[in-house]
């Protein structure tokens, strides 16, 4: 269904705005409850509506560009007041609105509706401000009837060009527990709606705000030398101090009278004089790249730290980051294209008691993926990652119960549709009770800093691969994904799976254990149905094949993602 709009702007030709409505239009809520399509394409939710939700929705589109999409909130006779929201006059009130395409945000310049509801603009949907946005009430005296059709338009700073791939829209309802948007649908326009004039440009931009972050005192205290630390003793015999920097790193700060600032010290960390920021810097890069600092210290540069293995290297990389504009991607580039970096992790005899440590990096390093990384990369083997950058910590499925030993109670709401398999930098912590699976792999407790992470060896980080719910799930849909993609025999499903999860294919031992194993499986669970049934989720109960053999290949993705190869980086 195409129609036309046309938006007059003052001192502006009127032209014509082709709106093609999505029909391909995919949902999912937060809480799960269903956003049912109607035969007009529109989507309604289905009542009782859940405290402050959220609607992610998908689709493709082969138009050349698309510049715009446009909300349109329908009435309903299944709504309160026949809506089109949820409370009980039908109003709603949409907090927060994003759009994404393959992951990749999409910026939305300006947002405006045929309707604003006194103090809750259209703009207010693009603020990133929870406690503010759009709704539709109606004042006394006002001609335009609230339980109707009504519409946002918001525009894209710059048209993006689909080329088929996946938009995402997501939609907030933040501020009220029951003001829902009840029914709606979306459409999207290849060119550009003229911006109407508005009384109030705040309906136009976001509401910005100016935000003090630091502030020289206009009189600077007197600080001394604390006798013992105690703020309660200043030693006045040693006289004020004042601010400086390291005597023995060139070069100094300003050789104004003035006492100096903290704009003249962050002027002096990056002056390409100062050796020390960049060296720091480059060998922190370093480390995350061999496993080891060319300073192994890397949390201390001073006399009591580890002499660098390579001194000259360490100077070259510090000179070459300043000179090249201090641009992270271009020395992670040169490091990463080094001979050094490519060379391979195998050990070799000759060097074992030369080199133990492997400190002249003869060969590359072996190292256990960080724990996010490894939550990752399992989803990314399996299909499940969700690829969309920033917003609000998602809560991935936990181990059952797992909250209710922590001194105090926390509450963990699940998150449920594509939040559920976001990139595990993104997941929700509480200081003192981090995501399990992370404190199993060694991330931090976020009670203190570190430039530097442990990698330890327990029996219970092959537990939780193995039978942690979430690397339940990504078995699952990893061999659901085998099921569709390899549709043939066994031995294509196993050569696929070890692409997926050790980019390589299997020898022919691998696959022949691979095989026996399955098959084994297979046959084991052709005589337990019900067992064979409780190991598959609903995707794979619906695909085209018998439960024993489902059941089996979830079997075979659970062996190849609690292996060392899986884990670990080569």
């Amino acid at each position: 269904m195409v129609t036309s709009c046309s938006i007059a702007q003052p001192n502006q030709p009127t032209r014509a705005v082709e709106w093609q409505q999505v029909k391909n239009l995919r949902s999912q809520t937060k809480s799960g409850t269903r956003l049912k399509k109607l035969k007009d394409h529109s989507l309604l939710l289905e009542l009782p509506a859940q405290p402050k939700d959220s609607y992610t929705l998908s689709f493709r589109s082969n138009l050349e560009q698309v510049a715009a999409f446009r909300l349109r909130t329908l009435p309903d006779q299944s709504l309160p007041n026949r809506g089109p929201g949820t409370a009980g006059n039908g109003n709603f009130v949409l907090t927060n609105v994003t759009a994404s395409l393959e992951g990749k945000p999409i910026r939305i310049k300006a947002a405006f509706a045929d309707h604003e509801q006194a103090g809750y603009p259209a703009a207010a949907t693009i603020d990133q401000d929870s406690k503010s946005g759009w709704a539709i009430n109606v004042a006394p005296g006002q001609k335009t009837k609230m339980n109707a059709e009504h519409e946002i338009i918001l525009i894209f700073e710059n048209p993006v060009i689909p080329k088929g791939k996946e938009f995402i829209i997501k939609l907030d309802h933040q501020l009220h527990e029951d003001y829902h948007i009840g029914r709606f649908a979306i459409d999207i326009a290849q060119n550009t709606p003229p911006i109407p004039k508005a009384k109030d440009p705040r309906h136009l931009q976001p509401r910005k705000a100016k935000l003090m972050v630091m502030k020289e005192l206009s009189k600077p205290r007197t600080t001394y030398l604390l006798t013992r630390g105690d703020f309660t003793r200043p030693d006045q015999t040693t006289g004020e101090l004042t601010p400086g920097v390291f005597s023995k790193v060139q070069p100094a700060l300003s050789d104004s009278h003035k006492r100096p600032s903290r704009l003249e010290l962050a002027k002096w960390l990056i002056n390409p004089e100062n050796p020390l920021t960049p060296r720091v810097t480059v060998n922190r890069i370093w480390m995350r790249y061999f496993g080891r600092g060319l300073v192994e210290t890397e949390e201390d540069f001073g006399t009591q730290g580890s002499p660098p293995t390579h001194p000259e290297l360490l100077d070259y990389l510090g000179r070459r980051f300043i000179n090249q504009g201090w641009s992270m991607k271009k020395i992670h580039r040169l490091i990463v294209t080094s001979h050094t970096y490519q060379r391979s992790s195998q050990s070799r005899p000759d060097l074992a008691e030369i080199d133990p440590r492997n400190l002249y990096l003869a060969r590359q390093s072996r190292l256990r993926l960080d724990a996010e990384i490894l939550r990752d990369a399992a989803l990314c083997s399996s299909g499940l990652l969700t690829r969309i950058i920033g917003g609000p910590s998602v809560f991935p499925p936990p181990p059952e119960g797992i909250y209710a030993f922590t001194q105090n109670r926390k509450s963990w709401n699940t998150s449920i549709g594509p939040d559920r398999y976001r990139r595990a930098m993104y997941t929700f912590f509480y200081r003192s009770a981090p995501y399990p699976l992370l404190s199993t792999f060694d991330a931090p407790d976020f009670q203190t800093v570190c430039t530097h992470r442990v990698r330890s060896n327990t029996p219970l980080q092959a537990l939780t691969v193995a039978n942690d719910p979430a690397f339940l799930e990504i078995a699952q849909a990893l061999a659901a994904r085998l099921i569709q993609e390899r549709p043939k025999s066994l031995a294509e499903k196993i050569n696929h799976a070890f692409e997926l999860t050790l980019c390589r294919l299997p020898n022919q031992q691998e696959l022949s254990l691979l095989s026996n194993y399955a098959s084994e499986q297979e046959n084991d669970f052709s005589n337990d149905q019900t067992n064979a049934l409780a190991l598959l989720n609903d995707q794979l109960r619906s695909l085209e094949t018998s439960p024993s053999s489902a059941a089996a290949l979830v079997c075979v993705a659970r062996v190849l993602l609690n292996t060392d190869n899986f884990i670990t980086r080569e």
